[in-house]
């Protein structure tokens, strides 16, 4: 299998020289593989929430857009907005999709292959009545498989074939960043909180992929209404980083002033460029800006 790398390594001491060229979340995030569902529908005919495909150079003003400072992505949705036609929850939300964003993609957790996603985001605001939201997924070809879920202060795991939850994080503060990563193989997922191994879990499934943003467990209307929720009441997620691995080998993706010139080159390889100098004098760094590769040393 040919294998697809999207790295985005943030460094406070360069972030800001690119923050203040960003315009649109696709100068701070790869989202050349992803699409978005959003809590609206410009399209009553069709009936459900909408879908964008092509994410560079987009942003919706109400819904994905970036942070005052640049350096995240705000993802929004609120309990008036359209839902898909699966669910009765809005959501603005990014799907996986092929590394050339031309198709979805779907892969099993069975398939001999390694499937990573990483995270650094934080949940900024819940819903009034119903504090609820949904911060990651993995969703198989017919439902839930995994949501990262944060229930008032309640950050936890849970499944959709109804096992038991497992928690994250029992005391999370509203506006707390942290580092979430899910590593699938061979029937056995992996979930690390603030680069630790919390959970290991044994589970089988088919035509997967990820998902990352806010999808908002409440509503004001229809067959998940809340009582009392007021249509404008909205979830929140901010993300700072977001990569997605699939492919034979399980590579480590944190660069540092520690990292060899060969494990480096591994990296860039798979990238499709060639590593010219050892990182010696500081950290190597791959930024992703509308699609192209950025390199820098600190």
């Amino acid at each position: 299998m040919k294998k697809h790398l999207f790295l985005i390594l943030f460094c406070s001491s360069f972030v800001s020289a690119f923050a203040a060229d960003a315009v649109y979340p696709s100068d701070i995030l790869h989202l050349v593989n992803w699409k978005i569902t959003l809590p609206e529908d410009i399209n009553p005919a069709d009936n459900k929430a909408d879908e964008v495909k092509q994410l560079i150079d987009y942003k919706h003003d109400n819904y994905f857009f970036l942070t005052p400072e640049k350096d995240g992505v705000v993802f929004r949705a609120h309990a008036g907005g359209a839902t898909t036609n699966n669910s009765g929850y809005p959501r603005s939300e990014l799907r996986e999709r092929k590394s050339d964003g031309s198709l979805d993609i779907s892969w099993d957790s069975n398939d001999g292959n390694y499937h990573v996603m990483e995270i650094r985001q934080k949940i900024t605001h819940l819903p009034e009545v119903k504090k609820h939201v949904v911060a990651a997924q993995i969703h198989d070809a017919n439902d839930d498989v995994c949501m990262l879920r944060l229930e008032g202060q309640k950050l936890f795991l849970e499944f959709g074939n109804k096992d038991a939850d497992l928690s994250i994080d029992p005391n999370y503060q509203l506006g707390t960043a942290f580092n979430f990563k899910v590593i699938v193989h061979n029937n056995v997922m992996q979930f690390y909180y603030n680069d630790e191994l919390k959970h290991t879990k044994t589970l089988s499934f088919s035509g997967a992929y990820f998902k990352a943003g806010v999808y908002t467990q409440s509503s004001c209307q229809g067959s998940k209404k809340v009582q009392g929720e007021e249509c404008d009441a909205y979830g929140e997620v901010i993300i700072y980083s977001l990569s997605v691995y699939h492919g034979d080998t399980l590579l480590v993706t944190n660069i540092d002033k520690t990292t060899t010139s060969a494990e480096i080159a591994a990296y860039y390889n798979i990238l499709g460029t060639q590593l010219a100098n050892e990182p010696k004098s500081g950290i190597y760094v791959v930024l992703y800006k509308n699609g192209k590769t950025k390199k820098m040393i600190k």
